[in-house]
Formats: structure tokens, C-alpha cells, sequence
């Protein structure tokens, strides 16, 4: 499985979460993957109920957009504010 990235917002550190729908018995009780940032709290998946493996979530959490290296932390690619 893949190490999860440091939170791409803070810099803290990641979780998994383990999401179910709870339902009564006798029903589907769905359940899905998210990846939480333990210190600010952003959190991929946990709505949506998209990842249906820790490995996909972590896939998706590590993923980053590539920012041009004259980018100032907080400035958009290209010089700009979004």
C-alpha cells in the first residue's frame, strides 16, 4: 500500500477513515475509504463515498498538481492569484 503524502494544505501529517452508512439491520450497510489531514481536518472521499479502497483514496490524496518554480507558496501556477 502506499505511503500516504503529507497534507497538501499544512503540511501535517494523514489518516485513513473508515466511513459506513450504519444502516438497521437486514439492509446494505455501505461502507467507503477517506484520508483525513490530522491537523487541519481537510479531508478527500469522505462524502462522496468514491474510494472503495485505502489504496485508492491514498492514490488520490498523493497526487499533486504541478506548480511552475517561480511560484510563491499561495500564488497559482503562472504568477497569478487564482
Amino acid at each position: 500500500m502506499s505511503a500516504l503524502k503529507p497534507c497538501g494544505h499544512c503540511g501535517g501529517g494523514a489518516g485513513f477513515v473508515r466511513h459506513s452508512t450504519h444502516m438497521p439491520k437486514g439492509y446494505k450497510n455501505d461502507q467507503w475509504d477517506a484520508v483525513a489531514c490530522q491537523a487541519c481536518g481537510l479531508t478527500i472521499g469522505a462524502c462522496d463515498r468514491r474510494f472503495r479502497s485505502r489504496e485508492e483514496a491514498a492514490k488520490a490524496w498523493n497526487h499533486r498538481i504541478a506548480t511552475s518554480p517561480s511560484a510563491e507558496p499561495g500564488e497559482a501556477a503562472g504568477g497569478r492569484e487564482p
